[in-house]
């Protein structure tokens, strides 16, 4: 317990707020900590024996920001109160039916998001950079988490959803302008990792728990056009696949804000004052600057069009304007990202 630092003082009020369980006038989450054990040890109780192994190792990566549990199994995965067994098992076998009504009911059961900020690393005397090889660990540890949820609910073996956010925070971190051709470039690399890292996941899971009957030819090109190392290709075809759509890009301003503030799914940073976290100003320079909508607005699209080929489902959330926009500018973007092959765009102000 108390290994979870929290730098944002709207932190610690969107836990309190949001996540934190109350049993009526009674605190049951005294710390984050223990939000964090809550969920971990319901979810890992699919591993049975190993319980107590991936459970921790679920805590880690919740306590480091590296990874949150979706919305709902954040506020309420163990929160049952049976009035049989010791705490730990009623926290445990008592929210499996829990589970199973929160995943067959809420699509947001499943979900898990990485936060990229988390892996940018910073080395005296050196430049920072992005620990892929970490990444991808939590990445496979994403595709575990959520198939115990989808076991302990008793559920089909379908409809994963693992996203990111921070993307932004971990440009700026890097030194990179969120508007810049080196954007573009890192946001890829970043997606590759991501794809790769959730791919191998789900291999393994594949191996260890069994595949899913699939012969969907999309899904076959799709690995053939995202140009996978030729061993993994093998080895999914040789194995097959446990959940055949795996990564979203949604968005989670509850959980984003709960993660110190990060910025969420791809939304550039927007710095309220000089004294918020440093942020690279290019999108918001152009975007407070007269006639430079435009270009706030397509350098948006642009991440997004260099994230997408390794991303299963369309990207689908608003763009971010700091101003209403107008008719020609709107037009444009559309056009754009018809062109890009994206979706349709759509916008929302800030705190909207």
């Amino acid at each position: 317990m108390g290994k979870t630092v929290f730098t944002k003082p709207a932190a610690v009020d969107a836990w309190d707020l949001w996540f934190r369980w109350r049993d009526g006038a009674q605190l049951r989450d005294l710390t984050v900590d223990a939000t964090w054990e809550r969920v971990a040890r319901t979810v890992g109780s699919a591993e049975g024996p190993q319980a107590t192994f991936w459970a921790q190792h679920y805590v880690d990566a919740f306590s480091k920001w590296q990874m949150l549990p979706g919305e709902r199994l954040l506020h309420d995965a163990g929160t049952s109160s049976p009035s049989l067994g010791s705490p730990t098992q009623q926290m445990i076998h008592s929210d499996i039916p829990r589970i199973k009504e929160i995943a067959a009911n809420l699509a947001n059961s499943n979900i898990a998001i990485l936060n990229v900020n988390a892996f940018v690393r910073r080395s005296r005397g050196a430049a920072a950079w992005f620990d892929r090889d970490e990444f991808m660990r939590i990445c496979t540890l994403a595709v575990r988490f959520l198939d115990d949820v989808l076991i302990n609910g008793g559920l089909p073996m379908a409809g994963l959803r693992i996203g990111m956010f921070g993307v932004a925070d971990a440009l700026a971190q890097l030194g990179v302008g969120y508007a810049s051709d080196a954007a573009q470039a890192q946001a890829r690399a970043i997606a590759i990792a991501f794809a790769e890292g959730c791919l191998r996941g789900d291999l393994a899971m594949a191996c260890e728990r069994g595949a899913n009957p699939l012969n969907d030819k999309r899904w076959a090109a799709r690995l053939r056009a995202r140009g996978l190392d030729d061993d993994l290709r093998s080895e999914l075809h040789r194995y097959g696949v446990r959940h055949p759509q795996l990564t979203a890009i949604m968005p989670h301003p509850q959980l984003a804000l709960l993660a110190n503030n990060a910025t969420d799914g791809l939304d550039p940073a927007v710095r309220a004052n000089a004294h918020e976290r440093p942020v690279a100003t290019d999108w918001q320079d152009a975007a407070l600057t007269g006639g430079s909508a435009l270009f706030a607005q397509t350098a948006q699209l642009a991440l997004r069009a260099a994230i997408q080929p390794w991303i299963d489902r369309p990207i689908d959330t608003p763009l971010l304007a700091l101003q209403e926009l107008d008719l020609d500018t709107r037009e444009h973007c559309a056009t754009l990202a018809a062109a890009l092959k994206l979706k349709p765009p759509r916008w929302r102000l800030p705190l909207s």
